[in-house]
């Protein structure tokens, strides 16, 4: 594979490209490679719906308002965990799959704004909600104040927002030290496209500076 490098040891491993894999695109800072930091908005508050999380829930399956094209695919439901990631639809064994690369074990197709080991108390929450109109709807996840590493301390905010088109973004907010800021590894692996196993070709980043008020975002593959 061919690994293009950008800001901050930001990087994506390139395998002969399978149907629906999504593009990274650098705008607002120039970098070697497709991927990178843009100026953004300032995180959107998912202010609708407060997930059912306590203690000892690890993740919630959401019915998403509009079918999400992911990997080729269409997607109508996500479960959202709260170590900062997404599976787009459960899993799928080598076993229930044919043909192509199969690696021997379950196999998740996942989205990770900030993947990393978290907990919530009760200042914390996970959060939904819908914005904009159709055709152009994004539904946002926000992991509000939550705390890294056990800490009883340090908390981070951040959300992924999944675009009707396919984009998406994340945001950041309330990173306030260089722990938080450089704590999660950033990526987004795919899935099972004509029996071929596409999570070879991902987006993964260790590492990395985040940064408030400041966004990366994916955009699927013109059709």
């Amino acid at each position: 594979g061919v690994v293009y490098r950008g800001v901050g040891g930001l990087y994506l491993v390139r395998r002969p490209r399978p149907r629906g894999a999504p593009r990274v695109s650098v705008r607002g800072r120039p970098t070697g490679g497709p991927g990178g930091l843009e100026p953004a908005a300032h995180l959107v508050p998912a202010n609708t719906t407060v997930l059912p999380f306590d203690s000892s829930t690890y993740s919630v399956t959401v019915t998403l308002p509009f079918t999400f094209p992911y990997y080729g695919q269409s997607r109508d439901r996500v479960t959202i965990s709260k170590s900062g990631t997404i599976q787009p639809r459960t899993p799928i064994t080598a076993a229930a799959s044919s043909g192509g690369m199969q690696p021997m074990c379950a196999c998740f197709p996942e989205i990770g704004p900030y993947s990393e080991y978290l907990t919530l108390d009760g200042a914390s929450s996970i959060r939904t909600a819908t914005i904009g109109t159709a055709p152009n709807r994004q539904f946002v996840i926000e992991w509000r104040d939550l705390l890294l590493g056990g800490s009883t301390e340090q908390r981070v905010t951040f959300e992924a927002l999944l675009a009707e088109n396919g984009d998406i973004t994340f945001n950041y907010a309330g990173l306030d030290n260089a722990t938080e800021a450089g704590a999660p590894s950033v990526r987004i692996n795919g899935d099972w496209i004509d029996g071929e196993w596409a999570g070879w070709f991902s987006y993964l980043q260790e590492g990395f500076v985040l940064a408030n008020d400041r966004a990366i975002v994916f955009h699927p593959p013109a059709s």
